[in-house]
């Protein structure tokens, strides 16, 4: 088993991970790794964290930068500062590891935090499922996250949360469902229980504190049920969905807008949650925290969620099947 494990944001606590992770015993008994990133930044990362580095697994992309920018920016050596070169570096050892990958030199990808801010100081706005789309030609790419045996999706991601009202239709609900309940079967589970949150409080309260239940959601559910074999139920009042999961009631939590279902999973599993790009054709993974610039260089990072994002990689990867549709 080869695992592409991909910088992030060079400026993060990302390359400490990597660096840790790969001289895990927990991580080499289960697979080959490599390193696509800043080789002088994954140096830097080893001494910070006093962590053996095997040269021979490190893709530099340093010298890559000029194939993917017109302007390659200057290195900056500094922890935890935005820069166009740190967004330049994560974007390159992200296309880099895809290209390991579909050249068949690596059966997954684990990556390391991204940072949107020096993504847009790099002329690359939006975050890392921009630069999926663009290499793989897909026009959407969006998530699910596992915690323990539990699933969950959202029905809109990373927008002002004053658009949310904008984004949300039938349409939409039901893709979010069927990226959830296909990631399910793909766990074995052929009749997935699935609850659905409602938007307002109290799920709107029988239409005192909002229709958007009753016009929307229950019959967009309704809908979906009519044509698959899942167990729907909702829309449930949103902070009851996770305590009906936590009761053993349901495999696969679909929550309305990203905050709305980042807040419950992280309340009760921060640092353990993995998450999957299911429109990929290959299993692509990441960690559900974020760069963390206040301790980045400091030799503390925990690995943990980076070696659980491999471990859940590995496992999916032996099943014989990718995240993909």
């Amino acid at each position: 088993m080869r695992i592409a494990l991909a910088m992030g944001d060079p400026a993060g606590i990302g390359p400490e991970m990597l660096v840790r992770a790969a001289a895990l015993g927990d991580v080499t008994q289960q697979c080959e790794v490599r390193l696509f990133g800043d080789r002088a930044t994954f140096e830097r990362a080893a001494a910070a964290s006093q962590t053996p580095l095997d040269p021979g697994i490190i893709v530099d992309s340093q010298s890559e930068l000029g194939r993917f920018f017109d302007r390659p920016a200057e290195r900056v050596t500094e922890w935890g500062v935005h820069s166009a070169w740190a967004g330049q570096t994560q974007v390159v050892s992200l296309l880099q590891a895809f290209e390991a990958a579909a050249a068949d030199e690596a059966d997954a990808v684990v990556f390391a935090p991204f940072n949107k801010h020096s993504l847009q100081l790099a002329n690359r706005p939006g975050d890392e499922t921009a630069v999926m789309r663009g290499f793989y030609n897909v026009p959407e790419v969006r998530t699910v996250t596992r915690w323990s045996s539990l699933l969950r999706a959202t029905v809109v991601g990373h927008i002002p949360f004053t658009e949310i009202p904008l984004h949300l239709n039938e349409k939409a609900i039901h893709a979010a469902i069927g990226r959830l309940e296909r990631m399910l079967h793909r766990y074995g589970i052929e009749r997935p229980r699935i609850g659905v949150a409602g938007l307002n409080p109290h799920a709107g309260d029988e239409g005192t504190l909002g229709t958007d239940e009753k016009t929307l959601i229950a019959p967009a559910i309704a809908a979906y049920a009519a044509h698959s074999t899942a167990q729907l139920t909702g829309p449930y009042p949103p902070d009851a969905l996770m305590p009906a999961a936590l009761r053993g009631k349901l495999d696969g939590l679909i929550y309305l807008y990203h905050d709305q279902g980042n807040i419950a999973m992280k309340a009760v599993g921060f640092g353990r949650e993995v998450v999957f790009y299911p429109e990929l054709p290959v299993v692509v993974a990441t960690v559900a925290h974020g760069t963390a610039y206040d301790i980045a260089g400091r030799g503390i990072a925990d690995p943990a969620n980076l070696v659980e994002a491999i471990t859940q990689s590995v496992a999916l990867v032996r099943r014989g099947q990718s995240t993909g549709a």
